[in-house]
């Protein structure tokens, strides 16, 4: 080695064999550059819940995150994200990530002059980070808390969603609703709305709300048949929030259990004085008409849903649950959603309102009754009575959590569609606050319309109560029929807002979404047909494209013609392009329309012409809205009649032609190619790790190759010299 020289011939070849090699490793380097976000190489960035705020845009290292349901995926290493949220009335935002991300991420903000908006700045400082980030928007937390609180489950790995103790247990909520001292207390939770269809498997660390609920009266408490009991407390800084980790336990919970809110007991073991069940067993004979009940003696359960099943009545004996003598309190109510009791007897004496052993309470009556052996119970419906109906349904961004999950939402999912409720009005015409009726995650679109921020939606409001709602369609897609437990539902004047009245029962949407093209509507007397393609440029619905002939001013067909150049214009027309709505039912002429005057992506249209233009060479010159005008180039089918050309912006147009020779169209042609190619490249932004690696490899390797071809040819010329 120590009389290589460059210039030898090994020196050479070596030279060559490394052009080569680079040349190879050019695109190689550009596919394991860009095999990135797989949790091993590079960062993976996914946006969870919004908790009602309004973001307002999202870059990493500058590149805009267009589409936040989408995950993000970058390189290795260090990064920097920048996120602007605007504040919800007097809830100031704040970024939440997973607690393994602490010692690799400083957070800034900056708050904007009027005090609404909140920009927070991320970066990422770990050279070698690489994973999962998961990033959510929560309130900001009280002075005292930690700043980036740790998320009850569904965390980056291995942050707090795989910590040490995380289960997930499996909860029987039974009817998921209480009546403690005539105050009804109901079971909400964020994926599944009231959990009273049976076990729901339940995340230890999520939280869920148990509204009304008043730590001071009532307890929380989980227990199974064979003697396992322990209470749960509320969340720090909530007034209605839990979870199975506040469980008072040392042991572990067991699963499958069961969950119940009951009327706090004192340290003597007695329920407000009055002592849980009795030393006698008693027996029941119980039928109602109309509505589905639970019934209490002595707080002990007589009858229930807690096996998932409504019961109107019922025959047997419940041990040690009352006193033969003396006296009993029977709690008697309807099931949530059911209609309240009315005509209520007990071993033939009626109770109601206003009796002095009677309180009421929601869906029935607290009533303490003489001891007796056996109790016959009876009542009905109170058809007269208002309660809360539910409207549940889920858009196709919700994600089941599993398969029985997946099964159940069948009946309330909407294919190739969104909903969303835009106002509910009581009976006398006042607008109801969302608080009253919303499920938690809420979050608005563009109009105002809300749906849990997961895609679940579920509402629950009063019968007679009007409801507008609106609905959606995906793009390529349109609404051709929209009812309600089979009633079609009526326009309510605004673009895909519908509206009804309440009925006195739960309610799903049958909604009917049909696939549907873009048309052309040729109004001109020369254009007899065309087709649009649009790439998706629309946000949903469909698209028109109505082609007209237009009258011009002489400023107008002068400026035409002047741009025109030496092509010749022989026909105007105006382009105009609409975003079309069905208005619930398969008619494409009674419509919702949108006019677009610009779009972001370039459509493709093709006009289909009455007969053929003179010449060859076609071009279409377009007046845009400011002014001034641009030639479009335009690609011209002689046999078919058709011009097809590229646009973003709709207004006047104007056909312009001229006969060229043959040689000229070609390069002609060859222009306009490299028009395009240009057009494309200067598009082209922040280019990929992997492509620059692969020009610059490229552009070495041919140096080298060139350098090393003109060294042989240079010194073969030398040695024909000597030679000669």
């Amino acid at each position: 080695m120590k009389n290589f020289k460059i210039f030898s011939k090994k020196g050479v070849c070596l030279l060559l064999i490394l052009a080569l090699t680079i040349a190879c490793i050019g695109p190689v380097a550009k596919v394991l550059a860009t095999n990135y976000g797989d949790g091993e190489n590079g960062l993976k960035f996914d946006f969870g819940d919004m908790n009602g705020f309004g973001l307002n845009g999202v870059t990493i290292d500058g590149v805009l995150w267009e589409d936040k349901e989408d995950e993000f995926f970058t390189e290795d290493g260090k990064h920097t994200v920048v996120i602007t949220v605007s504040k919800d009335g007097d809830r100031i935002p704040d970024i939440r990530y997973g607690e393994n991300w602490n010692e690799n991420i400083t957070k800034s903000v900056n708050v904007s002059g009027d005090g609404n908006t909140y920009t927070y700045t991320l970066n990422v400082t770990n050279p070698e980070a690489h994973g999962f980030l998961g990033l959510d928007i929560i309130e900001k937390p009280a002075e005292g808390q930690p700043d980036n609180p740790p998320a009850p489950g569904d965390q980056d790995e291995p942050g707090p969603g795989e910590g040490e103790g995380q289960r997930v247990i499996s909860v029987d909520f039974g009817t998921a609703q209480w009546v403690i001292d005539g105050v009804t207390v109901n079971v909400v939770m964020r994926d599944v709305g009231t959990p009273n269809n049976g076990p729901v498997d339940v995340n230890t660390r999520d939280p869920f709300r148990v509204s009304n609920f008043d730590p001071n009266t009532m307890d929380m408490i989980l227990y199974t048949d064979d003697g396992f009991n322990t209470r749960l407390s509320l969340l720090p800084d909530t007034d209605h929030e839990t979870c199975l980790d506040t469980a008072d336990t040392e042991g572990g919970i067991p699963s499958p259990v069961k969950f119940k809110v009951e009327k706090k007991q004192d340290d003597g073991g007695n329920n407000g004085g009055q002592v849980k069940g009795g030393p006698d067993d008693i027996e029941f004979d119980v039928k109602f008409t109309g509505t589905h009940v639970i019934i209490t003696i002595n707080d002990v359960v007589v009858v229930d849903d807690a096996d998932g099943e409504f019961k109107d009545s019922f025959k047997g004996v419940i041990e040690g649950a009352g006193n033969v003598e003396g006296t009993n309190t029977l709690r008697i109510a309807c099931v949530f959603g059911d209609l309240p009791i009315t005509n209520l007897k007990i071993n033939g004496v009626s109770y109601a309102d206003g009796d002095e052993n009677v309180k009421t309470i929601e869906g029935g009556y607290e009533v303490t009754v003489p001891g007796a052996a056996k109790y016959t119970i009876t009542g009905e419906a109170d058809e007269n009575a208002q309660v809360a109906r539910t409207i549940i349904w889920t858009n196709p961004n919700y994600v089941p959590q599993d398969a029985e999950d997946e099964e159940w939402i069948q009946e309330f999912n909407l294919d190739h569609g969104y909903a969303y409720v835009i106002a509910v009005y009581d009976e006398e015409g006042k607008l109801i606050n969302p608080n009253e009726y919303k499920s938690e995650n809420w979050v608005t679109n563009e109009n105002g319309g809300g749906v849990g921020s997961n895609g679940f939606g579920w509402i629950a409001i009063h019968s007679g109560s009007r409801v507008i709602f609106e609905f959606v369609p995906e793009y390529g897609y349109q609404l051709t029929d929209i009812r309600i437990n089979g009633q079609k539902l009526g326009v309510s004047g605004l673009m895909n807002q519908f509206e009804f009245e309440m009925p006195n029962t739960n309610i799903h949407f049958d909604a009917e979404f049909t696939k549907t093209s873009d048309v052309v509507e040729a109004g001109s007397k020369d254009i007899v047909g065309g087709k649009i393609e649009l790439g998706g440029a629309l946000e949903g619905g469909s698209a028109k494209l109505k082609v007209n002939d237009v009258e011009l001013s002489t400023d107008q067909i002068s400026n035409f013609e002047e741009n025109a150049g030496d092509y010749k214009v022989s026909k105007y027309l105006n382009i105009e392009l609409f975003n079309i709505y069905y208005k619930g039912k398969d008619d494409a002429e009674d419509v919702w329309e949108k006019q677009v005057n610009d779009m972001d992506k370039e459509a493709t249209i093709t006009l289909e012409l009455e007969e053929g233009v003179d010449g060859n060479d076609i071009v279409i010159v377009h007046e845009k809205h400011d002014g001034t005008y641009e030639i479009i180039p335009a690609t011209y089918d002689a046999e078919n009649h058709t011009i097809t050309f590229k646009t973003s912006s709709f207004s006047n147009y104007a056909i312009a032609s001229k006969t060229v020779e043959e040689e000229e169209t070609e390069i002609a042609k060859e222009d306009s190619q490299k028009e395009d190619i240009n057009k494309e490249d200067n598009q082209s932004s922040n280019p990929q790790t992997g492509d620059i690696i692969y020009k610059v490899s490229s552009v070495l390797a041919v140096a080298i190759g060139v350098f090393a071809i003109s060294f042989i040819l240079a010194k073969n010329g030398k040695k024909k010299e000597r030679k000669h």
